[in-house]
């Protein structure tokens, strides 16, 4: 059978929107997205310039988070057992509210930096553990037939909504001081878990 670009795009679309779970865990994901790149642009100025790090300590502080998501993917598959899928995907999502508080606290405290490692430790470990299981469900969950075109549609929006965040964030530093809009960060990170957390989502378990 001829295949049509355009019918495979309208497939993924169906699949992945009109899903009761796969539906609100993509929309969850995309508010993420939005969210991380608005925080991260926030982030760099916080720590560059308000709190005045050297690019190379930065950069370790960074890779921290890095590490910690390292090992957050390896003990990703022991916490879905644990908690169930769902309930791993929502606890990880509700760690990424409380990290970006913390870095929004960090330029006025006198641990700061601190702050700021702790904060990117809980979001690499949040990162791992969730990326596993929410991507070990889509795999699960999606016919083989669909999953490359349902991949696609997610993976695009999630880029997007990425792509918008950075963009978003540095206009909001440009009107506001960094921690009002890392709060804002907070509370749309907060969006993305309540989303999951009043969804089906929270009682998937994967056998």
């Amino acid at each position: 059978m001829q295949r049509h670009l355009g019918r495979e795009v309208r497939e993924g679309l169906s699949w992945t929107y009109r899903h009761p779970t796969l539906g609100p865990l993509a929309v969850s994901t995309h508010v993420w997205f939005l969210a991380n790149a608005a925080g991260f642009t926030a982030l760099t100025l916080v720590a560059l310039r308000v709190m005045g790090l050297s690019a190379a300590a930065f950069g370790l502080v960074v890779a921290a988070g890095g590490m910690a998501g390292l090992v957050g993917a390896t003990i990703a598959p022991a916490v879905g057992r644990r908690l169930g899928t769902g309930r791993a995907i929502l606890a990880t999502r509700s760690v990424h509210p409380v990290g970006w508080i913390l870095v929004a606290a960090a330029p006025a405290h006198s641990a700061g930096v601190v702050l700021l490692g702790t904060a990117l430790v809980l979001q690499g470990l949040a990162m791992g553990v969730e990326n596993a299981n929410d991507t070990g469900y889509w795999q699960t969950v999606t016919p083989d037939r669909l999953l490359g075109r349902a991949n696609v549609t997610r993976r695009a929006v999630n880029r997007s909504a990425g792509a918008l965040g950075a963009v978003l964030g540095g206009a909001a530093l440009g009107l506001f001081d960094e921690q009002p809009v890392l709060l804002g960060v907070a509370a749309l990170s907060a969006v993305s878990a309540l989303i999951v957390g009043r969804s089906r989502v929270r009682a998937v378990r994967m056998a």
